[in-house]
């Protein structure tokens, strides 16, 4: 009687053993069963390339406004030796400021060359990148190159940056500079200017901006790779597109590199900061420049001013842009608002 009873009680603490055991592996076979997984993969491809645009420039902005802004706080150094480097952007008033410098060069004793040669790239290959690395350290200590070149990292290639500096624009007032400008040049010459006027159909040439947002892919009318970011991102291919990748980079070689970028807009308080930061070079810089005799010879030729709802297509179609532009103005007069409080600015 005492045998049987002990087997009946051993049989019930089998079967609760195997029941546990079952449940165990039911519930961790359900969490984990494949189809949960592919479902959340399914809903993630559902999500539209714009979402994800928006997602990425999003995180984009908080990333750079904030935790870059304290890894890299705006320069207030000033600066007395090393060689510049003005990467100039094209179409942001980067000629009157270059003149200005070859002028400033012969009171303040550095060298100045102005790189205007239409056939040099901006955008270098590997070897060539190596190249100009090895080219510009061997140049004199106080030196200032001015070229229109995408942003190169002197350190990737074992070597220290110069000083890079550089001045931007509204993202669509440049736009429409820049569509006239390929098409009559600057306001000195007397017509359609010859050299750019070459990759242009005659219908193209002579057609408006308005004319050309409205008849064809606003792309076509203002290339993307013709943008400010490609400048300040480098010379992969993703840095000539409008996306998130130019954007990202583009904003984190400013903070980490750049020791100004000014703004056209604001003239006055970009000579200003140059001056109080770069001493050696821009020692007298705003009397120099406000008598340039080239600020009124380098206005765009036959420039005219498209109407707004074009503008807000364009400024839509500049997204990326437009927000690096006010990315870089805001740091721009977080660092006019530091100078000053040092009282380096007036």
């Amino acid at each position: 009687m005492f045998v049987f009873k002990s087997f009946s009680v051993a049989m019930k603490l089998n079967q609760i053993f195997w029941c546990v055991l079952l449940s165990t592996v039911l519930f961790v076979a359900f969490y984990s069963y494949p189809e949960n997984s592919s479902h959340k993969v399914t809903s993630s491809s559902r999500v539209s390339s714009t979402q994800k645009v928006s997602r990425n420039l999003t995180k984009s902005k908080k990333l750079f406004g904030t935790e870059l802004s304290r890894l890299y706080p705006v320069p207030t150094r000033v600066l007395h030796n090393g060689r510049l480097l003005y990467n100039r952007v094209p179409k942001c008033g980067s000629s009157v400021l270059a003149w200005t410098l070859k002028r400033l060069s012969k009171t303040q004793k550095f060298k100045c060359m102005f790189q205007v040669e239409r056939d040099l790239p901006t955008k270098l290959t590997l070897p060539e990148q190596a190249n100009f690395t090895q080219t510009f350290n061997l140049l004199p200590e106080f030196t200032v190159y001015i070229r229109h070149l995408n942003f190169l990292d002197f350190e990737s290639f074992n070597s220290s940056n110069p000083i890079y500096i550089n001045i931007i624009r509204d993202p669509v007032e440049r736009a429409v500079t820049t569509y006239y400008y390929r098409r009559f040049g600057f306001a000195k010459q007397s017509g359609i200017n010859q050299w750019q006027k070459q990759s242009l159909s005659d219908e193209l040439l002579h057609m408006s901006l308005e004319d050309c947002v409205n008849k064809k892919v606003i792309k076509n009318c203002l290339p993307e790779d013709r943008t400010m970011l490609a400048y300040f991102c480098g010379h992969e291919l993703q840095c000539r597109r409008l996306g998130p990748y130019a954007l990202q980079k583009a904003k984190l070689n400013v903070m980490k590199h750049f020791h100004v970028v000014g703004l056209l807009e604001d003239m006055k308080n970009t000579l200003k900061v140059f001056e109080a930061l770069l001493p050696r070079y821009f020692q007298g810089v705003q009397d120099v420049y406000l008598t340039s005799p080239d600020i009124n010879g380098t206005k765009t030729h036959s420039r005219v001013d498209p109407p707004e709802y074009i503008k807000t297509r364009i400024r839509e179609y500049l997204q990326p842009e437009v927000e690096f532009y006010e990315f870089v103005r805001q740091r721009f007069y977080q660092q006019l608002e530091k100078l000053t409080r040092l009282k380096l600015v007036q």
